[in-house]
C-alpha cells in the first residue's frame, strides 16, 4: 500500500498545467442532465445501456468507496486504494479487436506532438518498456495545446475487456458537475463538465472548467476519451471528425494487470 504522502504527491501530477485551485466555501448540489430521458436527475442514479457485446452502466461513486489502482510510469510506481467520483462499469466479452484512430481535423490553433502520429496520421502507440503497465497494452495517447487560447486537450483509447465484470473506468478526482448522456449512431456519448475536484481527504475545491467527451462503442468494445480545458464545442468537433478503425489484433482481458483505469484530464 502506498503511503498518504505518495498519494498526495501523485495527485499533483493530475493537475499539471491548471491554475491554482481555491477551496470552496460551500458544497454545491451536483446534478446530471440525462438527455436520453430528457430529464434532470441526481448523480446518485445509475444509467445502464445494453448493446452489442458489452453492457455499460454509469454512476456516481459512493463517498467511502475505493478502487485498487496500479499506476506505473517510467518515473514511479503508485499502488493503493483510491477514491473516485464517477465510474463506468461493464459486462460482456473478455476479448475484442484492437483499433487505431486519427483526427479528421483539429480546432484552429491546436498542435499535437509529431512523435505521436505515424506517417498516415494514425495515433502511434506509446507503450512503455516491458514490466510497466501504465499504457500497456495498446496505449494510444495524445496531448494537444492551443497557442491561441492556452487551452489543451488529451485523447486516449481504452478497451472494455480490461474492465468487464470486476473493474471500472473511473474519474478519480474531478467532480462531474454536469453529465449528459445520449445514443448516437449506435454508440454511447457521455459529455461531462467538471468545475471542482476532490482531494485525497474528500475536500471539495474549485478549479478551471474541464470538459470531457467519452465515445463508447458497445459492439466493438472500445472507449475513446477526450478531455481538457478546450471548450465542449471544440471537443465535439474533434469527436465528430475522428476516424476509428479496427485492426487485426486482439485485445484480451488477461493482458491487463489491473481491471481499473482513470480518465481524468491528467497531463504529462
Amino acid at each position: 500500500r502506498v503511503e498518504d504522502e505518495q498519494l498526495e504527491a501523485a495527485r499533483e501530477f493530475y493537475h499539471i498545467g491548471q491554475e491554482e485551485m481555491k477551496p470552496m466555501k460551500q458544497t454545491r448540489t451536483l446534478l446530471r442532465t440525462l438527455l436520453i430521458a430528457a430529464v434532470i436527475t441526481a448523480l446518485m442514479g445509475v444509467t445502464a445501456y445494453a448493446g452489442g457485446l458489452f453492457d455499460l452502466s454509469s454512476r456516481e461513486v459512493e463517498q467511502d468507496e475505493t478502487f485498487h489502482v496500479l499506476f506505473q510510469s517510467p518515473y514511479e510506481n503508485i499502488e493503493g486504494d483510491w477514491h473516485a467520483t464517477y465510474a463506468l462499469e461493464f459486462e460482456g466479452e473478455e476479448t475484442c479487436q484492437a483499433v487505431h484512430y486519427r483526427f479528421g481535423r483539429l480546432p484552429k490553433g491546436y498542435i499535437g506532438f509529431d512523435s505521436e502520429f505515424d506517417e498516415d496520421g494514425w495515433v502511434a502507440r506509446t507503450d512503455w518498456e516491458e514490466g510497466n503497465t501504465g499504457l500497456i497494452p495498446w496505449g494510444e495517447h495524445v496531448e494537444c495545446s492551443s497557442k491561441i487560447k492556452g487551452s489543451y486537450f488529451i485523447s486516449d483509447m481504452y478497451y472494455i475487456p480490461q474492465f468487464v465484470d470486476d473493474g471500472a473506468l473511473i474519474l478519480m478526482s474531478h467532480v462531474p458537475d454536469q453529465v449528459q448522456e445520449e445514443t448516437r449512431d449506435g454508440r454511447q456519448l457521455i459529455k461531462i463538465i467538471s468545475e471542482h475536484w476532490k482531494d485525497y481527504h474528500g475536500e471539495l475545491h474549485e478549479m478551471p472548467t474541464v470538459h470531457y467527451i467519452l465515445l463508447i462503442d458497445p459492439e466493438q468494445g472500445w472507449v475513446f476519451a477526450l478531455r481538457g480545458t478546450a471548450s465542449m464545442e471544440e471537443l465535439e468537433q474533434i469527436a465528430e471528425a475522428v476516424e476509428i478503425e479496427q485492426t487485426e489484433e486482439i485485445v484480451q482481458k488477461d493482458q491487463f494487470e489491473n481491471p481499473y483505469d482513470f480518465f481524468d484530464a491528467a497531463r504529462g
